[in-house]
């Protein structure tokens, strides 16, 4: 009897011991572990804001956002303004910010045109910061119903892939002249970037500039 009970005592003792190693790893899995503000580049905020607008917009499909653009959306000739969100403060200002975001790339293509060498990352990064790009389109979204906003969301976040494309693309390498090829490169960036702003400015054919 007494055999067994030692026995017993033991296993006690080792499941004891166990849990106790497993509640340790629990706890040390889950210590926090602050994010320095000088960690987070401009590009992993852009892109944080393409993750998490994809999860919000659509929880159930987030993983495979790709089966959005086969989804039925409401085009832009057929999208009809919310008169009463266009007259908020709100969606005003952040229609005048959107439209020189969008006079600001009109720009930058003509900069380019002229100086082949044009700091393009420089203008990028002046008028175009990530939580101001973010805010001026969450600010748009209630002009328009949830099934325009489809549309909406995907033309904005193409918008962000494609700021993002044209910072790297417009990068200039100390002391070396952009090739013709980065020439082209960032040309094509920027057209493709004119022309996604230029499919949401379709969606405020209406409203005064």
């Amino acid at each position: 009897c007494s055999f067994f009970l030692v026995i017993l005592s033991h296993t006690i003792e080792m499941k004891l011991t166990i849990g106790s190693l497993i509640l340790l790893g629990v706890v040390k899995s889950l210590q926090f572990h602050p994010i320095r503000v000088h960690d987070v580049s401009r590009s992993d905020v852009l892109k944080g804001f393409l993750a998490s607008s994809a999860v919000i917009a659509f929880p159930q499909q987030s993983v495979a956002y790709q089966g959005v653009y086969g989804m039925e959306i409401v085009t832009a000739k057929d999208a009809v303004l919310d008169d009463e969100a266009m007259g908020s403060k709100e969606v005003k200002t952040a229609l005048t910010n959107f439209r020189k975001m969008y006079s600001s790339v009109k720009e930058l293509k003509q900069s380019v045109a002229s100086n082949d060498q044009y700091d393009v990352t420089a203008v990028i990064r002046k008028d175009f910061d990530p939580t101001f790009v973010r805010d001026t389109f969450n600010n748009l979204n209630p002009a328009f119903d949830k099934d325009t906003q489809k549309g909406t969301d995907r033309l904005q976040r193409a918008i962000i892939q494609d700021l993002l494309e044209v910072e790297t693309a417009g990068k200039l390498s100390s002391g070396k002249p952009r090739s013709e090829k980065k020439i082209a490169l960032v040309t094509d960036k920027l057209n493709k970037l004119e022309e996604g702003f230029g499919k949401l400015d379709a969606y405020f054919a209406s409203a005064s500039s």
